[in-house]
Order: C-alpha cells, then structure tokens, then sequence
C-alpha cells in the first residue's frame, strides 16, 4: 500500500493484494508496487492526474506479469480536499476499504458511484 500526495489538497492511496501459490504472488506484489511508483511519478507533476491512465497503464503490464495460478486485487483512489471529491478505481477491494470513506461525508449526499470489484487475472 502507499500514500501520495500529488498537490497541497490532492492525495493518491493505493492498496494492492496478489493472490497465488507460494512465493510467486510476493514477486508479484513487489513488480506491482514498482511499476505503480514509476507509473505515479511519470505523472505527479502535471497540472491534472490522470487516474484512468494510471490504471490503464497498470492493467497493460500486470496482465502479462500475473502466473495462471495468482490473481490481484487492487484500490486506487484519489482524494481532492478542495473539491471534496473522491476517485476510485477497484479491483476486488472495493467494499473492503472504500465504503467506510463514502460514510463519512457530513452531507451524506452521493452524485455517482459506479463499482468494479472484478479482480485481475493474467493475459491469455
């Protein structure tokens, strides 16, 4: 997991779990962790992070790296202070860790929530 802090109100979380056999889903969470930090830091200083790209990005390398047996679970999120907005993208951990954000709002007002949580298998 890590924390960014993209600007002065704009942080980027993300939470990553590979599933597998043996030592190959530890490999696979290391290889995930720094292609995320290098993918992050290609985009950290522009004016606007780009959450899709960054996902996009990631599902393009991780599907070739996955072994038949591993699967990975994935958060993104991004949380703008300024906007009191929140970006997620999920795969598998959505309910696990997101909702208990969602719940905190003090207006309890939701404009859109669209969920994903299938989880990423390997390029066939």
């Amino acid at each position: 997991y890590g924390t960014v802090y993209l600007s002065s109100h704009t942080y980027l979380c993300y939470i990553i779990d590979a599933m597998g056999k043996g030592l190959s889903a530890s490999v696979s969470a290391i290889q995930s962790l720094s292609i995320i930090k290098k993918l992050i830091e290609e985009q950290r200083h522009t004016p606007l992070f780009d959450l899709k790209r960054l996902v996009d990005d990631y599902i393009s390398f991780i599907q070739h790296e996955l072994l038949r047996d591993e699967i990975m679970c994935v958060l993104f999120m991004i949380i703008d202070t300024q906007q009191e907005t929140m970006q997620i993208a999920s795969f598998g951990m959505l309910c696990m860790v997101a909702v208990p954000f969602l719940v905190l709002d003090i207006r309890f007002y939701l404009l859109s929530l669209r969920f994903q949580t299938l989880t990423l298998k390997p390029h066939k």
